[in-house]
């Protein structure tokens, strides 16, 4: 049993070493469309502001103070479609432009948590206080389903430009 265990994660190392030496992993692009995608997200919430957010649209300097000397916390009055659809797709999308700009799953996972702490703590601070669930869900939810997205993208890929059903395929699983 240890001996098959051993195997398969040499084989996975393996694998992780070889996809990592065909290009220099672009961690600047993958920074800046995470950017960007937070920016936007912040520019649609400031325009339509969710319920929770008790000041609106308007960010508070008392409200980014407090998140970041009080402790998150479990309740944010997110929505459950929130926390277990929006959250888990926000962190896929920053899981996966790591992995297209040639970072490693461990690469996507910690792009993907650093994206979710920018979020909530240089983001969203100014509107509420950050949650554990969001912590949690975002980065390590959103890395399964981002690999997922990403073994889809090359598999649709993998035999040059795809005929008009991929190409729908691919706006699905890679906006």
């Amino acid at each position: 049993m240890r001996a098959a265990v051993a195997i398969q994660l040499s084989l996975l190392l393996a694998h992780g070493a070889t996809a990592r030496a065909q290009a220099e992993p672009n961690y600047v692009s993958s920074a800046l469309l995470s950017g960007g995608q937070m920016a936007i997200t912040l520019g649609l919430l400031m325009a339509v502001p969710p319920d929770n957010w008790s000041s609106g649209s308007v960010p508070q300097w008392s409200q980014f103070k407090r998140s970041w000397t009080g402790a998150p916390v479990w309740a944010d009055g997110d929505h459950w479609v929130t926390n277990y659809l929006g959250h888990p797709l926000q962190g896929s999308q920053f899981y996966l432009f790591a992995r297209t700009n040639d970072q490693g799953r461990l690469g996507g996972f910690v792009s993907a948590t650093v994206a979710t702490l920018a979020w909530e703590y240089l983001f969203e601070a100014w509107f509420e206080q950050p949650s554990w669930p969001d912590l949690l869900i975002t980065s390590t939810t959103g890395a399964l389903l981002g690999e997922a997205r990403f073994l889809a993208r090359n598999a649709i890929l993998a035999n040059g430009t795809p005929d008009l059903l991929g190409q729908l395929a691919l706006l699905l699983v890679d906006p």
